[in-house]
């Protein structure tokens, strides 16, 4: 199995005209740690599409930031997600106020819902909130059925249709006044109706991404969203729109910067291997690693379930042992997860 990061950041990129940006699963996945900064600023939709298009927001007022930090989830799985799978299931702590849940895989970026402090969603199959690869011109459409649960356990019904699309690049020029050139604009598109106690709602939102070359994460989201109810009241009509962005310094602050650098030109593959099996009170897990880096090491039951976390290792280029105390893991046909540049690697293990 490959090894997961591939990448250069860079503050500005300076290609030919016509050049476009592809999103792959190595460049653009999500990295379990990492505390993403966004600076809110005051946004005012420019939502042209097509090519050669130019976005500028230098100078725009800016109003606050969050920190989005992605963990890998160890709790209950949203939609009935295997956790045992070789996919990563991240719940992105959006600044304390609602965690949101994405499936990572080589194929796709996926969200299966939310949880609030008043309200869960869960939808009955993931959005695909972004494929891999994606590029200018490509489109991912299906349905977004689903459960909203209020805390009070009253349960109302989602119906409704997403897409996806990469549908503008061009360049953008950010609050700060940093430019990037030959920016992929990701457009997430949501038509669902929705039901509130007796009222019903047709809610449209739409997000975009804006991905830079070079740089693993939007550097700009936008948001807007417009809902009309039945109610015929007042307060049955909105529209709102919201945006982020991330300075140079945010960039620079994330964990996956130094990864993403230093392993840039990185050749061969990540392998582990343990050691002995059956064993006792203590395991070996013998790590070979294309350079450099770190690893989280797990042992899981059969069903996926977490039984003993590690933390965290520093490994050399090439071959790695690491001596794991085992005495207080149950017995029986176990795995042994290693968490190495976003990837997940597993091995199966049996305890006497």
């Amino acid at each position: 199995m490959k090894k997961s990061l591939s990448i250069c950041f860079g503050a500005m990129m300076a290609v030919s005209a016509m050049a476009q940006t592809t999103v792959t699963y190595k460049m653009n996945g999500l990295i379990q740690g990492d505390s993403r900064t966004l600076t809110k600023f005051d946004y005012v939709d420019k939502s042209e599409k097509g090519a050669n298009q130019v976005w500028d927001f230098s100078g725009a007022k800016e109003m606050g930031t969050m920190v989005l930090n992605q963990n890998v989830n160890y709790g209950q799985p949203m939609g009935n997600l295997n956790v045992a799978s070789s996919n990563l299931l991240f719940a992105c702590d959006e600044g304390g106020e609602k965690d949101t849940y994405f499936e990572i895989s080589k194929d796709a970026k996926m969200y299966w819902g939310l949880q609030s402090k008043s309200a869960k969603i869960e939808f009955n199959e993931p959005i695909v909130d972004l494929p891999f690869p994606f590029s200018y011109g490509d489109i991912r459409t299906g349905s977004m059925d689903g459960i909203y649960t209020e805390n009070s356990g009253a349960t109302y019904p989602i119906e409704g249709q997403y897409f996806t699309s990469a549908d503008a690049w061009g360049t953008l020029t950010l609050p700060d006044g940093t430019t990037y050139n030959d920016v992929l604009r990701v457009k997430v598109e949501k038509i669902y109706k929705q039901q509130f106690g007796s009222s019903n709602y047709d809610i449209h939102t739409t997000r975009y991404q804006y991905f830079a070359p070079g740089v693993r994460y939007p550097v700009m989201i936008a948001i807007i969203s417009d809902t009309q109810s039945d109610c015929n009241c007042a307060c049955g009509k909105s529209h709102t729109e919201e945006a982020y962005y991330q300075t140079q310094t945010a960039l620079k602050n994330l964990k996956s910067f130094s990864m993403d650098s230093y392993m840039a030109d990185a050749e061969g593959e990540f392998e582990m291997s343990a050691y002995p099996i059956p064993f006792k009170t203590v395991l070996n897990a013998q790590i070979n690693a294309p350079k450099a880096s770190t690893v989280s090491l797990e042992i899981l039951d059969a069903t996926g379930r977490l039984i003993k976390g590690f933390g965290e290792y520093n490994l050399e280029a090439g071959d790695n042992v690491i001596t794991l105390n085992t005495t207080d893991v149950v017995s029986g046909q176990l795995v042994l997860r290693a968490i190495y540049g976003g990837e997940v690697f597993t091995k199966t293990i049996i305890k006497k």
